[in-house]
């Protein structure tokens, strides 16, 4: 007999490499519910028959603008000091546990997997008959170690972060044990911690060979705080290397000007955006495939991103901050180089030690491939997780 999962998403499920993998890792085995914010137009057509908008009546508030007007009351009658944002939070997630609980009725869940904190809220197991098992997939962290002088809505998630802590079974930590481990130290707990990587499938040929110039590549979101346009400086004066740089976001039109009008758009290159499918398929014509961060907050400390195992899928070496999950994974399997904050100076050392040492290349890119085929590959994480759930 086949489990019944429900998958919980407080995000989007569109070019979302979390939801693609666990569903497609889980959904011969298992029957699956997503319990979705979204509205099903702006879900992907593969997970329509699967997929549950539980905040339909929440947007119909929010367009007849009762929401502001009942934040207005509540005060009136609450010495509370929490604003809109935490309010409109706590009636999204009251109706979604509405929701999700009157459907779990008609098909009983027997575990789900929360994508943060905020959708591990949307469930109350002790409302429902059956017995539940939850499980906490952790990819960024809420918790700070100190809340003084926090906006009332970062306080607000991760005050919920440590009740998803607290009431899960299981934390399932993104990559390796890192990101679980602190949540755990952080709020005096010893859950059990499943290590389940989000991989694509192999990319790479079996020959392995280096480009001239050297080509560092880098996709995701241009977001500040990230040292993208650092990165860009620091290619600069560095001979024989070439930056590839897909994505888009709130730094794009800066970029591309930084591109244009000066004399380093030889050796920068803006890619136009794929389809998160695609990544690890065009990420096999470079050597170097780039995490960048600066590391001036703790969840930086603890950045692993999606892009790290989509450049390994692709066998490309790492260039990556010294944030604890990459470094214990670069330590293992010697597949990439580690600096200690995007600042220019650090990526221009990296950079210049890459281009001197065209061998350490071909070796971090070797090295990839044997990480893929002992770990990070999605067959062997797909049987991690079953094995987990059927547990």
């Amino acid at each position: 007999m086949k489990k019944n999962v429900a998958i919980l998403l407080s995000n989007q499920s569109k070019n979302n490499p979390a939801l693609f993998r666990i569903y497609n890792d889980l959904k011969d085995e298992c029957n699956i519910t997503i319990f979705g914010k979204e509205p099903i137009y702006l879900v992907p057509k593969e997970y329509h028959r699967s997929y549950i908008d539980v905040n339909s009546k929440y947007r119909i508030l929010l367009k007849l603008r009762l929401i502001r007007f009942l934040f207005i009351f509540s005060r009136i009658f609450s010495n509370k000091t929490e604003n809109l944002n935490v309010w409109a939070e706590k009636l999204s997630i009251a109706i979604a546990q509405k929701k999700i609980n009157k459907q779990a009725k008609t098909r009983p869940i027997h575990s789900y997997i929360a994508f943060d904190p905020i959708s591990h809220d949307y469930i109350k197991p002790y409302k429902l008959k059956n017995s539940v098992y939850g499980s906490y997939f952790i990819y960024e962290i809420y918790a700070e170690e100190s809340l003084k002088n926090r906006a009332p809505l970062f306080q607000f998630k991760t005050i919920l972060e440590r009740e998803a802590c607290i009431y899960c079974d299981l934390l399932i930590s993104g990559g390796n044990d890192q990101l679980a481990s602190y949540l755990n130290k952080f709020h005096k707990l010893n859950k059990p911690i499943l290590e389940y990587s989000i991989c694509p499938k192999q990319e790479f040929e079996n020959k392995t060979q280096i480009n001239n110039p050297i080509k560092f590549y880098y996709h995701g979101k241009f977001y500040p705080n990230r040292g993208i346009i650092n990165a860009i400086k620091a290619i600069f004066d560095v001979e024989n290397a070439q930056l590839y740089l897909r994505g888009d976001g709130p730094l794009e039109a800066e970029i591309k000007t930084l591109v244009e009008t000066s004399k380093i758009k030889n050796k920068v290159f803006i890619l136009d955006p794929i389809p998160m499918k695609s990544l690890a398929k065009h990420g096999v014509d470079y050597d170097i495939g780039l995490s960048l961060v600066r590391m001036n907050q703790v969840n930086h400390f603890y950045n692993l991103g999606f892009k790290t195992f989509e450049n390994i899928s692709s066998g490309l070496g790492l260039m990556s901050p010294k944030s604890y999950p990459l470094k214990k994974l670069i330590n293992e399997y010697k597949n990439g180089i580690c600096y200690s904050d995007a600042t220019i100076e650090e990526l221009k050392r990296c950079f210049n030690y890459l281009v001197e040492n065209p061998k350490h290349v071909l070796k971090l890119k070797e090295n990839s491939k044997i990480a893929y085929a002992t770990n990070y590959n999605p067959n062997y994480q797909k049987q991690l997780l079953l094995a987990i759930l059927k547990k």
